[in-house]
């Protein structure tokens, strides 16, 4: 389950929400534009929360499909972002003046109350049984 901080929410189109991508920053530590000119992604990594299901200031929580559980690194840094479905679909209907936006906590806040948080469920291999050989000769 990956959860995100929702601080605020605004959506003047209707139906927009928070979808879930994979991502690969130019940095670990740093934004920069090309992450945000390179953010094609379209593969979602869980199931939308639209703004009518998404409560502010609380957790949010994504549960991950077979694609974003595939892509948790098991060593090094797993990367998710988020983007607005009607982004993800190119299937916004644009109004003047329209707003759709989510101001979400990310691990760069100054604290670490409200970070993300990925939870990992995991069950312990059963044993296996044993062999036993017995040397007949």
């Amino acid at each position: 389950t990956f959860s995100l901080y929702v601080m605020d929410k605004a959506d003047s189109f209707g139906g927009q929400g928070l979808g879930i991508l994979q991502t690969s920053p130019a940095s670990n530590t740093a934004i920069a534009a090309s992450d945000f000119e390179g953010f094609t992604q379209t593969t979602r990594q869980a199931s939308d929360i639209l703004n009518a299901s998404l409560t502010t200031s609380a957790y949010n929580d994504f549960a991950l499909n077979a694609t974003g559980l595939s892509n948790i690194s098991l060593t090094g840094i797993t990367k998710f972002g988020t983007k607005l479905p009607g982004d993800v679909d190119n299937s916004v209907s644009w109004v003047s003046a329209g707003v759709a936006s989510h101001q979400v906590a990310f691990a760069e806040q100054t604290d670490t109350s409200n970070d993300p948080k990925l939870v990992v469920i995991h069950v312990a291999q059963a044993s296996l049984p044993r062999l036993t050989l017995l040397n007949v000769g």
